[in-house]
């Protein structure tokens, strides 16, 4: 899915720079996520 959302970004910043800038807290929740759900399958 990360990888989905960055090109998806690249796509949006090639239309429309403010959108695809729009796009980035997106892109951190998505790493925060991931980072949050592997630390809790690590520990279980």
């Amino acid at each position: 899915l990360i990888v989905v959302v960055i090109i998806m970004i690249k796509m949006f910043v090639e239309i429309d720079k403010k959108a695809g800038y729009l796009q980035i807290p997106y892109l951190l929740w998505l790493v925060f996520a991931s980072i949050l759900n592997l630390s809790i399958i690590i520990l279980n």
